[in-house]
């Protein structure tokens, strides 16, 4: 009767609060039919600011890495992956037409019986990233600015990214901050990678987290190893899965890790793949660091105390020079480096810095994660590679009717089929987008392989897990 009949200022504003709540009250219904209807309920709640800003640094538009399809703002909102065949593909601003860049094939290259063998040969999906710091800080950019909206962590959103990423096998992650076992077996779970584990030497731990039952073959937790080193046996596979975090601050101190890590790939008889945030210089990139007279950057920049420490050694007159000795240690297993020979121009190979930039020594565009396989794990690539091609030949011959069209000089096939240019059937490329720009301070490597199915006997790529 009071707010019909006018009356005090106060009742006046009490009738307002309510007519108010009255209203929110038979519009919430509404808005959360029309959020339904759109397609599933926004569980970007948790990283909104995340995917606001992203879409303002890739413009919203789908990415695809190797055929693998990123996705979208809104996919990513939803935490489903885009299948836009009208996207453009972007790797470090190289940018292909996505119709024309296709997939590898998922599973299986041959089954068994198919090379002569009992053994089938089985596509793996792998990705390794360094999510800085557990990746429980909110977004910041190189300016120091946050983008609108609540801070959230990071940690949603690097989340959401991995449901994006298509077929993942193993994820290798550096810098789980604050992760513990159980943290760790959480964050696999949500991801549909049930088997995990957590190396725990420094605060900066490292982790592994699979579709596919591992066993751990070595563990480091003490020097020189600063965030230690874990190797895992991929069960049912002829392939050990490596995973390291070198020494940030001395070039010395990771010249002894890297020599332990080759100590242990050279005497293995199977395929074994290194994956890290290995924090140094790779003697393929000399030409590049010569190129920005990089040592001298080094030199006369902020801190260079530090970044000569952990980039360089000396040599007379005190004089510097980049010391190349814990790469070349690995490369001398030999370890090859797979991002160098398929991952594109040397401009798309840098993996820092980010447009988070958190770290000083990211003074430059440098490459500092790396995909290394052996040369067993390599000669798998190509000889799966082989057999593509030999099939392909076949089925050229069939659509010819039998002539051979690589003696006539007609169409050959070519990697380019399998979405890699080198000939090899395996790749790593640098994965840059608006959301990995923002993510972390480093960039996240997409790594395709092949390895054999050598159990249980006459098996198939298409359960992996067992």
């Amino acid at each position: 009767e009071r707010c019909d009949g006018g009356g005090p200022i106060l009742w006046q504003k009490v009738c307002m609060i309510r007519a108010a709540q009255a209203l929110i009250a038979l519009m919430f219904p509404v808005m959360m039919a029309l959020l339904y209807t759109r397609g599933g309920w926004l569980v970007a709640m948790q990283s909104s600011a995340i995917i606001s800003y992203a879409g303002t640094l890739s413009g919203g538009a789908s990415t695809q890495v190797s055929g693998i399809a990123e996705p979208s703002d809104t996919v990513l909102a939803e935490v489903h992956a885009s299948g836009d065949s009208n996207s453009s593909s972007r790797v470090h601003g190289r940018s292909v037409s996505a119709s024309k860049s296709l997939a590898m094939p998922r599973r299986e290259v041959w089954a068994p019986g198919g090379n002569g063998s009992g053994e089938a040969l089985c596509h793996l999906h792998l990705l390794h990233w360094n999510i800085l710091d557990g990746g429980v800080s909110s977004i910041r950019t190189a300016e120091g600015t946050a983008p609108p909206g609540p801070k959230r962590s990071r940690i949603f959103g690097i989340k959401d990214y991995l449901r994006g990423v298509s077929d993942l096998d193993v994820v290798t992650l550096n810098e789980l901050n604050g992760f513990t076992d159980s943290s760790l077996a959480q964050l696999g779970a949500d991801l549909g990678l049930p088997h995990t584990h957590l190396v725990r030497r420094s605060r900066y731990h490292i982790g592994i987290i699979s579709r596919l039952p591992f066993d751990v073959e070595m563990e480091q937790k003490a020097a020189p190893f600063a965030h230690g080193l874990v190797c895992a046996h991929m069960r049912g596979f002829d392939l050990e899965v490596c995973l390291t975090h070198l020494e940030p601050h001395s070039s010395a101190i990771r010249a002894k890790e890297a020599a332990i890590i080759a100590r242990h790939a050279a005497a293995a008889q199977h395929g074994v793949i290194l994956l890290g945030d290995l924090n140094t210089l790779s003697p393929l990139d000399a030409e590049e660091h010569a190129a920005i007279n990089l040592i001298d950057v080094i030199s006369s920049g902020k801190r260079s105390k530090q970044l000569l420490a952990k980039f360089a050694t000396k040599g007379k007159a005190r004089s510097h020079a980049i010391d190349y000795r814990p790469m070349q240690t690995l490369l001398d297993v030999p370890f090859i480096d797979l991002a160098k020979i398929t991952g594109g121009a040397s401009e798309d190979l840098h993996t820092v810095p980010t447009h988070v930039n958190a770290d000083y020594m990211h003074f430059a565009r440098l490459r500092l994660d790396y995909c290394m396989v052996n040369t067993y794990l390599h000669q798998a690539c190509e000889r799966a590679y082989g057999q593509l091609a030999d099939t392909a030949h076949q089925l050229q011959l069939a659509r010819t009717g039998g002539g051979d069209s690589r003696k006539a000089g007609g169409d050959q096939p070519s990697a380019e089929m399998h979405g890699l240019k080198d000939g090899s059937h395996c790749a790593c490329q640098v994965r840059s987008d608006g959301y990995t720009q923002i993510l972390s301070d480093h960039l996240p490597l997409d790594v395709r392989i092949v390895a054999h199915r050598v159990t249980p006997n006459n098996a198939t790529c298409n359960n992996l897990s067992e």
